[in-house]
């Protein structure tokens, strides 16, 4: 194969140079930048493993066959590092987790063993975060007047985006859109610069957190079936739906919740995980079509958000109950405390996960 392309880097810039551009590794390795080295009108994880190919490097052959190589139905950067990965040439790693806190009304973040500790955001009652790892960019949606926002990752340039009250929010970057519930029972999406507002979903009776599934155009939400809000009967009779993404196909997927929260896919594994208030207390997952439930981790009486670190096979949640951020492994066992001072009433959680030196 003759490679002729101007740009020259170390293969590490075949594609994180624009956003990660202090990060060296095998310098001794120059290969151009890859463009569309194959010719077939897309760059993607088809080119950097001819790339690495030409250079003696190899890559397994399904990621010629599937360049969505982290099964999130976006071809990004993030697949370029998964395929780096798997050559040995990057390591990929937790940089930063980011949680927001509606007791203190602000978003942190720290390093993954809690130390760096930093408040990006106050005055933001933040109660689901996402974050757009391209761009730098952190997301937030409030319960109580604050609408979305964004910031840059270290909290600057703060801006409002859709004045509406709501538990969740999840970002589709590969289309340029943000979705979220509201607390008037809708689903919505729209541009994520907050423009070209669509209302997908209404009738809704309190939807909570909310996750995509961009792999087969499906969107997952949990959702309290009541709007008791103290006392024994919380949320009773909580469920799991999802629809289409245009808003079309509702199913109801799992019943007999109390108020779900927290929703996170496993889409390679088929599998989803939720959090469930008291008296149930427990981390849940089933099959993404709602079969086969099982309990995962007992709760300390305030399970809310959960994220899931694949490549170290570890799951990290908050508990206002007990004012601390934990993870433990997908199955629940070997639960650690992260973070466990300085927190008021942590409810969502994000990770910041990438190559790392």
């Amino acid at each position: 194969m003759k490679i002729t392309k101007k740009l020259v880097y170390t293969i590490l810039t075949l594609s994180f140079l624009v956003i990660l551009p202090s990060l060296t590794i095998a310098q001794d390795i120059v290969v151009p930048l890859p463009e569309d080295i194959n010719n077939d009108g897309i760059v993607d994880v088809r080119d950097l493993v001819l790339v690495a190919n030409a250079i003696g490097q190899t890559v397994d052959s399904s990621a010629e066959q599937n360049p969505d190589a982290t099964g999130d139905g976006v071809v990004n950067v993030l697949d370029l590092v998964r395929v780096a990965s798997r050559i040995g040439k990057v390591q990929i790693g937790l940089k930063k987790l980011y949680w927001g806190d509606i007791g203190t009304s602000r978003i942190e973040r720290a390093d993954p063993n809690g130390t760096n500790r930093e408040v990006l955001v106050n005055n933001a009652r933040p109660w689901d975060l996402a974050l757009d790892i391209e761009e730098r960019k952190i997301y937030w949606i409030s319960v109580t007047g604050y609408g979305i926002e964004r910031a840059n990752l270290d909290g600057s340039d703060r801006e409002k985006l859709v004045p509406v009250d709501g538990q969740g929010v999840s970002l589709d970057l590969d289309t340029g859109k943000m979705y979220w519930t509201s607390n008037a029972g809708t689903i919505s999406r729209a541009n994520l610069d907050g423009s070209n507002v669509e209302l997908l979903i209404d009738g809704l009776v309190f939807p909570d957190s909310i996750a995509l599934d961009l792999v087969n155009g499906k969107i997952y939400w949990t959702e309290a079936l009541s709007r008791v809000r103290s006392g024994p009967n919380i949320g009773v009779d909580g469920a799991i739906k999802r629809a289409n993404l245009d808003g079309s196909d509702v199913e109801t997927l799992v019943t007999d919740l109390r108020e779900p929260q927290g929703i996170n896919l496993d889409i390679e594994n088929g599998k989803m995980y939720w959090s469930n208030w008291t008296p149930i207390d427990k981390i849940q997952r089933a099959n993404l079509d709602g079969t086969d439930v099982e309990d995962i981790a007992p709760g300390r009486g305030g399970l809310e958000g959960i994220v899931l670190f694949f490549e170290i096979g570890k799951m990290y949640f908050t508990d206002f109950g007990v004012r601390k951020i934990l993870r433990s492994n997908f199955d629940g066992s070997d639960i650690e405390e992260i973070i466990t001072t300085g927190l008021s009433t942590p409810i969502s959680i994000v990770l910041d996960i990438g190559p790392v030196n």
